[in-house]
């Protein structure tokens, strides 16, 4: 059993002590959604129904995990969210999504520029082309001056 295969975040101890692979992995995760040091030792018992362990051992027993957890969290959940996207369940279309926004910055928002330089008429793809026209209407008449007034 290797701890890729598991799912085993790897975490190497600074001295004789050994954590487990459940112990690892509950600093890794906690550290890795954003648990400060303090509120991951309280979760953290010294012995069978000790006290808390303190942020100094919780940082000399856990120090790689404490510092990998954004990292495997991040990765998991990304993984995850990569197989959902790729696959032709219920939600792959919002995966995907929030991975073109999130990750590849791509966005719903559409910008038209006319510079005059053509004769193409480009209207956005949520509207007619007479609602368009009437749009521009509308905002030639607000920045008309009144009759009367010099602009």
């Amino acid at each position: 059993m290797t701890a890729a295969t598991h799912g085993v975040m790897p975490c190497r101890s600074m001295d004789d002590y050994q954590p487990t692979r459940r112990e690892r992995y509950r600093i890794t995760v906690p550290a890795g959604i954003g648990l400060t040091e303090k509120e991951i030792a309280s979760l953290v018992p010294a012995g069978r129904g000790g006290a808390p362990i303190t942020v100094e051992l919780l940082r000399r027993h856990y120090g790689d995990c404490l510092d990998a957890g954004r990292a495997h969290v991040k990765a998991n959940v990304g993984g995850r969210l990569y197989q959902m996207a790729m696959s032709d369940g219920a939600h792959s279309f919002q995966a995907a999504k929030w991975i073109s926004q999130a990750v590849l910055g791509w966005t719903e928002k559409q910008e038209v520029e006319h510079t005059g330089a053509s004769n193409v008429l480009v209207v956005p793809a949520t509207m007619t082309v007479v609602d368009w026209v009437k749009q521009q209407e509308a905002k030639n008449d607000e920045r008309e001056p009144p009759d009367g007034a010099e602009g």
